[in-house]
């Protein structure tokens, strides 16, 4: 692993998460916006998130984006993950909520990834709030860790990482390339 684990106490809490759920704007990217002439919007992503979303995914581990804004230019890159995305969503924790009682878990069974103001409902709501290094102070506040990186900068590798660890499911991304622990 990249280095990257929870300290002790929280590998515990962690251990139960069954839902990783990410914000997007300042949490999978750095915040930019960009417009083209023809006023198409634009983003960067960390290729590194992506993968290590991909990478909970197929051990195991559902991730779900759930930003409060709407970016065809992010929805194309969930698709291309395929990651389910629920964008314009005003109330997260009504969305979690949603998605808790389709796959029957409880709030404590959930870790949000988050970084300003309208992420502090969903943290103050499951079970492992966690935060980007350049996140809001009171996010950081609400969070019982925060990332070394900031967002669009690996801060999903990492929190995504530290979560398949304690979960137990690092073992088997390392074991599709040959890897040990």
């Amino acid at each position: 692993m990249g280095g990257v684990r929870f300290p002790a106490a929280l590998r515990q809490r962690a251990a139960g998460v069954r839902l990783l759920a990410l914000d997007s704007d300042g949490t999978l990217t750095d915040r930019g916006m960009c417009w083209d002439d023809a006023g198409l919007e634009t983003r960067r992503f960390d290729v590194r998130d992506g993968l290590a979303m991909q990478w909970a995914v197929r051990a195991g581990l559902p991730v779900v984006v759930v930003s409060g804004r709407l970016s065809r230019a992010a929805g194309h890159r969930f698709a291309d993950l395929e990651i389910p995305d629920y964008q314009g969503a005003q109330d997260k924790v009504a969305v979690l909520e949603r998605l808790c009682a389709e796959q029957r878990l409880e709030s404590r069974q959930v870790a949000f990834l988050g970084d300003d103001l309208p992420d502090l409902p969903a943290l103050r709501w499951c079970g492992l709030p966690l935060a980007v290094a350049d996140a809001h102070r009171l996010v950081r506040a609400a969070s019982l860790w925060c990332t070394p990186s900031p967002g669009g900068h690996g801060a999903a590798r990492e929190a995504i990482e530290a979560v398949l660890e304690a979960t137990g499911l690092w073992n088997k991304v390392l074991e599709r390339y040959g890897g040990s622990p």
